[in-house]
Formats: C-alpha cells, structure tokens, sequence
C-alpha cells in the first residue's frame, strides 16, 4: 500500500514537470509576433501585425525659424506626409520659432525623450565636437557641401551621425540652409581686409570657433545664444550679428539690419533628428516611409537653397540695406586667413575623430596639416 501511494507520487510529479514551460526541453515562442511584454517595433522585420497592433501617437517637432518660412514650410509638408503614409498613426505636430525652447535646450530634451523630434543646427553644450558642421569655411562649394553632407557617404554626416547616437538621438536627414553671412546695425569699417580692426561688438554663437572667428576678423566677440540676437542688436548690446545667414536674416533681423556682409562664414545645415528609443519601436514599414520622406526633405532644402541667396540680397537692398559686394579673391582671403589661424585652435574640441575629418577635408582643398 505504501509503495502504492509512492508511485502515484511519483507520477503525478512527473506529470506536473511535463507541464510546466521550458521544463521538456521545447520552446514555447511561435512565429505569431511579439508577446505583450514586448514593445512596438521590438521585432517588427519579422512581425506582420506590427502595423495593425502600432497604437496612434503624437509626436513634437521644433525648429527655430518663424512660421510661414521655408523650414517652417517644408515641416509641415513632412508633417503631413507622415500622417498620410502611416494612415493617421503618426501624427507630427510642428513647433516654429523656438517655441520649444532654444535648439540646445530642445536637443538635451530630445535625448530625454521630453520631445520627440528636431529640425535644427546640432547643439554643442553635451558634445563641443558637433561644432564640427558648422565649423567655419569647412566648405568652398555646394559641390563640397553635398558631397561631404550625404547621407549614406557624407564623412561630415557620417560623423554627426555617431556623435548623435552617443545621446540616444537617431540622425535621420537635414534640410541644407545657405552659406552665412555677417549683419550689423552699423558699417564695417575696411569690409573687405579680414583682420581689419572693427571695433565693433559681435554677437557669436557660444563656441571656440565662432569667438575665434569674431576676433581673428577684427570685431569684440561676444557669445550670446541666437535667442537673444534681434533684442541684442535692437539695444546696442551688440552692433553686429555673426552665425547667420540672409534668411535667418531676413526672418528675424531684417528690422534692425542696416549692413550684410556675404563673406561665407560657415554652411548653415539643418539636421532632422528623433529620439532614439522612439526610432527604434516604430514598426520597420514606418521607418521605411520616414526614412524615404527624410531624403526628400534633403532634396527640397538643397533645390530651394542654391535658389535663393540672391533673392534675398535683393530684399534686404530693397529694404534700404546695404549689402556689401566682395570677390570671389575677397571672400577666399577671409577663408585662407581663418583656415590658417583658427582651424589649428580649434582641433582640441573636435576629438580624434572629427581632427580626422577635418584632416581629410584639408587634403581635399590642398592645406596642409
């Protein structure tokens, strides 16, 4: 009797083994998807009912130009293409003018997941070698902009890439801007000499290279946010504006803009940005859309700026600025006295890996290093 008792003991042990998970040596997962646990777009190559299970959201993206402008524009045209193409399960709602805070403010949020999305210069308060796309005269021709600037091939994309990454921020385009130039409420004395002595306050963005620049040209550098520009040059804080260009200008500064001085200071790129971790749980055929709606956004912000630096001289003269004219010799002597003098300064705050790139940079337009 009690041998009998032991062996249904036994068995129904056994019994219970067989039915627990995992305990047969077979796996329990299927082909059918993801299990709840896991989140949107964890395994969507794989999962047909990605799309189906996506749950709609709405995402923010800022960007600092005005309503009404071109990258005001072209956002809300991604915007909605977005909307359309996943079928209402995207919807991107667009920020202009900063709304969101100043573009560093809004990339640190971006990395937090505070926001989702940016159209904007990259911001080098978490990582100063992101200076490195708007490094002056980087560039001598839009030839060297798209080259250098491709997506898939670009080294300078390539290295904005990575530098992004490092703060959970996926790269996904840029919208190409123009070639800068330098405002002021007053004239600048000898415009055409590159290190004639201004005396003259110069609103700089907050970075080695842009104070570098300020006083290697002969003005008071001053770094201010762009934020800050048109009450700084309405008050007399500053008498000139460096980091822009004749959009940026016109969009903002065109009331207190007396002066332009088109000597090509640095390539202004805009770069559209997303959170990583949000990238990453967006079925595969979303990313898709995204990524190929990016890429357009590329070619309409390259069409639109090789177009429209001269129509916006013309705005700013018929407004009563004068708008300085310099030679092509003119505006290469600016870039030869900066490449020379400050390019060497600033190699400390680009890492190894942007000093290679400017290096190569370097081997293309014959300087050597």
């Amino acid at each position: 009797m009690k041998k009998r008792k032991m062996l249904c003991l036994v068995l129904s042990l056994v019994m219970v083994l067989l039915l627990l998970p995992g305990c047969s040596g077979s796996k329990t997962t299927t082909d059918a998807g993801p299990t709840s646990a896991q989140t949107p777009g964890s395994s969507t190559a794989a999962d047909p009912d990605a799309v189906a299970n996506f749950k709609p959201v709405t995402w923010k993206l800022g960007h600092i130009r005005p309503e009404g402008s071109r990258t005001d524009t072209t956002a809300k045209w991604f915007a909605d293409e977005v909307n359309k193409q996943t079928n209402g399960k995207i919807t991107i709602e667009i920020y202009p003018a900063r709304s969101l805070g100043d573009y560093e403010v809004v990339q640190e949020r971006i990395s937090m997941g505070d926001i989702e999305m940016a159209l904007q210069g990259a911001g080098q308060n978490i990582d100063k070698s992101l200076v490195l796309p708007t490094l002056p005269y980087l560039y001598s021709s839009w030839d060297q902009v798209i080259k250098y600037t491709d997506l898939d091939n670009g080294i300078v994309a390539k290295f904005v890439r990575e530098r992004l990454a490092a703060q959970d921020i996926t790269l996904l385009g840029q919208y190409p801007m123009y070639f800068a130039s330098i405002a002021s409420a007053k004239p600048i004395p000898d415009y055409q000499n590159p290190t004639a002595t201004r005396n003259l306050k110069a609103r700089v963005p907050t970075s080695q290279a842009f104070n570098l620049l300020g006083t290697t040209f002969g003005f008071i550098a001053t770094p201010l946010p762009s934020s800050e520009n048109f009450t700084s040059l309405q008050t007399g804080v500053v008498d000139t504006v460096i980091g822009g260009g004749c959009e940026y200008y016109w969009g903002e500064l065109k009331d207190v803009t007396k002066y332009i001085l088109p000597c090509n200071t640095h390539f202004e790129t805009q770069w559209l940005m997303i959170n990583s971790d949000i990238w990453n749980s967006l079925p595969k055929e979303f990313q898709d859309i995204i990524d190929s709606l990016s890429r357009e956004l590329q070619e309409k912000g390259f069409d639109a700026a090789q177009s429209e630096e001269q129509s916006y001289f013309d705005k700013f003269t018929g407004n009563g600025t004068t708008v300085y004219k310099l030679t092509s010799d003119e505006v290469d002597a600016y870039a030869k006295v900066y490449r020379e003098q400050c390019w060497p300064e600033v190699e400390g705050d680009l890492g190894d890996e942007g000093v290679k790139v400017l290096n190569q940079i370097r081997d293309d337009l014959g300087i050597a290093h």
